[in-house]
Formats: structure tokens, C-alpha cells, sequence
């Protein structure tokens, strides 16, 4: 058991953190975290459930190897989560369908050619009211042979395939077109309450990513911005998208005028070409704070080493406090009530494809970046009910 203490993050009022989270045996009660690892050291791969209060294992399934990254997505109602796998290379994925926080499987449905993420964007999604799960594809752009999965980066027709939860198939895929790039890459999905779906198509060497809206229901894309980055996150209302670039540049997108709004760039000025990871920002519950993983001290890689959360308030777009991290992070989630982060990592040393020896989810106070428990979990795409 242990007191979480006062909390006061820069510019801001104070904050009282939870007072008391019980790390006794018994039932499963308080917060639940759902992500990719397990705490079982022979079985590092696939989905597991861990709950807070008590530190116990809910639920683990090895499907999805230790590669899938963004590929899985938990239903609003929190009673069911999609994730993707496959037999080694082979070319035809699976959707499963999950009971939760068991991680039982109740369906698998084939999809061939879904993308694999490797941990680098959102590219499963489930609607708003449940109904449809979202999973982006890559097909060949040969119209002689539109389901073969392609030969080349010149090659590659990007697609979102939608997924009738009732009927338990596939009914559709609507063509990702990314106008200023020509394609859009391994995309991260967000589904609004509107309905539609908001695609990242994150930017390439070119700079030339795009933020697309697509309708589902018409089987179409119906609008793009050319704003491009390597993580976004978006309103809970579905009004706003955030996008930041590896540098450090954070964009926002009015998703109801379809305009960029402003900018900010977060590093204030530091010469760094590379300050944040491919990965995906996260927003407090109640929408006022951006979390973003970065390494500001140091060229970041493409994955994990995260020695930095930077805390962005959304009205002002204003970076307003840079927290220190006890261990490099891969991942990272918001506690409900924002006052605290799960932060997740591989063992140092280790790598984002399980070749470390050791998973570690930490408590970590906001803003001093204190670590104020720990627990062998899951680590990446992390969420918490």
C-alpha cells in the first residue's frame, strides 16, 4: 500500500493524486491495464490484462507474436479488444476477436495482407458504438491483381478494410489516397463519434504526410490535410487531431472546419533533428493534457529510449512541464484521472522485438517523474480502464 503524495505540474494548480492503491491479493477491483507483453517471462509475446490494485495477471493470449504493435484495439465498452497475428510471414493475418480481461479468443477471421505495425502506429480501430472494427491493408496497386500483397514500395495500394462485429466478416475496404505523397504508409486510425475515421498517414522523407477523413458508411475518403508526423492523438468530442513530428513540431488540426489551426514547436529552440519516437501521444481523460514521449538530451531512435514526457496543455498548445522518466520508456498511459502515468519498458539493453529478458510497467508521479510502483506487465500500446 503505499500514499500517493501532493502533485503540483508546472504553471498549473495543485493537484491531490490518488490517495490509496491497494497492492493486496483478492479480486480484480480499480483500474485495469490492457497491453502488448506479458509478465510471464516464457511467454513474452502477445495481449495480457494486469490489474492495478493488486498486481495480478487478468488475462494473457500469446497471439500477435511480439511484433504487432498498434495492430489491436479495445472496444469502447471495454468488453471486447481485436487483435491481429499471423504464422510467421505468412501473408494472410488474422483478426481475433477477444473476450476481456481474460484475453479468450471467440473469433478469428482471415484478412490477407494487413499491415504489420512493428510498434509504430494505431493501425486497428474500433468505432465508436462497436459496431465495426478498422484495419488498414496493403495491397498491390496491379488492378490485374488487386488482392495480391505487393512487390515494392512502388508497388503498394494503402486501404482500410471494415469489419462487421455482428456478421463476423469483412465487408469493405475504402482506398487510402494520400495526395501529396502518392501514398500513405503504415497510417494510424482514430474513429470518431461522428462516424468517421481519421487516418495519419505519417510523414516520409519527403515531408509529405496527410491527415485524412474517411466515411464509412459512404465507402470513401472525403477529405485531406497535409499535415504529416510520427504520432497523433485525438478529442475525445472528435473536433481536434494533434500531430508531432520526430522533431518535435506539434500541428492542430480542426477535424471540423478540415483546417490546420497552429503549431508549436516543443524543443523551444534547441537544435535537435530528432527529439520524439515513433509513437502515439496520449491525452488526459479530460482532454486538457498532451503526453508525448521524447529524448531531448540525446538523438532519439526510432523506437523506445524515451528518457522524457513532455506535457502539452491542449487550450494554449503550450508545452508546460517536461518530466524525467527513471527508465527509458517504450510506452505510455495516463491514469483516469491524469495525475500519474503508467509508463512501459524493455528490460535496457533489450529491443521494441522481445529480445529483452524482462517487461516493466512503472507508476510514475506527475510532474517529478517519481517512481512509485512497478510491476512485471504488458509495455506497449498500453490503455487503462
Amino acid at each position: 500500500m503505499f500514499l500517493l503524495l501532493l502533485g503540483v505540474l508546472a504553471g498549473a494548480s495543485a493537484l491531490v493524486l490518488p490517495a490509496i492503491m491497494s497492492r493486496g491479493k483478492g479480486a480484480a477491483a480499480g483500474p485495469i491495464v490492457y497491453g502488448y507483453g506479458s509478465p510471464d517471462l516464457n511467454h513474452l509475446g502477445g495481449l495480457s490484462s494486469l490489474a492495478l490494485s493488486s498486481g495480478q495477471s487478468l488475462g494473457h493470449v500469446a497471439l500477435g507474436g511480439t511484433t504487432q504493435g498498434g495492430g489491436w484495439a479495445l472496444a469502447p465498452d471495454g468488453r471486447r479488444a481485436y487483435l491481429l497475428d499471423r504464422e510467421g510471414m505468412d501473408p494472410v493475418w488474422r483478426l481475433n476477436e477477444l473476450e476481456t480481461p481474460e484475453m479468450r479468443v471467440i473469433r478469428r477471421t482471415p484478412l490477407p495482407n494487413a499491415i504489420s505495425s512493428l510498434g509504430t502506429a494505431k493501425v486497428v480501430a474500433v468505432s465508436t458504438d462497436g459496431r465495426q472494427v478498422y484495419v488498414q491493408t496493403a495491397t498491390s496497386a496491379d488492378p490485374a491483381r488487386p488482392d495480391a500483397p505487393p512487390t515494392g514500395a512502388d508497388d503498394v495500394a494503402y486501404g482500410l478494410a471494415i469489419y462487421d462485429v455482428a456478421r463476423g466478416a469483412f465487408t469493405g475496404r475504402i482506398p487510402l489516397d494520400n495526395p501529396w505523397r502518392g501514398g500513405c504508409g503504415v497510417a494510424s486510425l482514430f474513429a470518431l463519434p461522428d462516424g468517421n475515421v481519421v487516418v495519419l498517414c505519417p510523414a516520409g522523407p519527403d515531408l509529405r504526410g496527410a491527415v485524412l477523413v474517411i466515411d464509412p458508411r459512404q465507402e470513401r475518403q472525403v477529405a485531406a490535410m497535409p499535415v504529416g508526423g510520427v504520432g497523433a492523438a485525438v478529442s475525445a468530442d472528435g473536433r481536434h487531431c494533434w500531430v508531432v513530428t520526430r522533431a518535435g513540431l506539434l500541428t492542430e488540426v480542426d477535424l471540423a472546419t478540415r483546417t490546420t489551426t497552429r503549431a508549436r514547436d516543443l524543443t523551444a529552440g534547441a537544435t535537435l533533428s530528432l527529439a520524439v519516437p515513433y509513437h502515439r501521444p496520449r491525452l488526459s481523460a479530460d482532454g486538457t493534457r498532451l503526453f508525448l514521449l521524447a529524448a531531448p538530451s540525446t538523438q532519439v531512435g526510432s523506437f523506445g529510449s524515451s528518457t522524457t514526457v513532455w506535457v502539452v496543455d491542449t487550450a494554449a498548445l503550450e508545452k508546460i512541464a517536461e518530466v524525467p522518466l527513471p527508465a527509458p520508456a517504450f510506452d505510455l498511459a495516463p491514469m483516469p484521472d491524469g495525475q500519474a502515468l503508467l509508463v512501459g519498458s524493455f528490460k535496457q539493453g533489450g529491443s521494441y522485438q522481445g529480445n529483452s529478458t524482462e517487461y516493466t510497467l512503472r507508476l510514475v508521479e506527475l510532474p517529478s517523474g517519481r517512481e512509485l510502483d512497478r510491476w512485471a506487465g504488458p509495455t506497449g500500446e498500453l490503455i487503462v480502464r
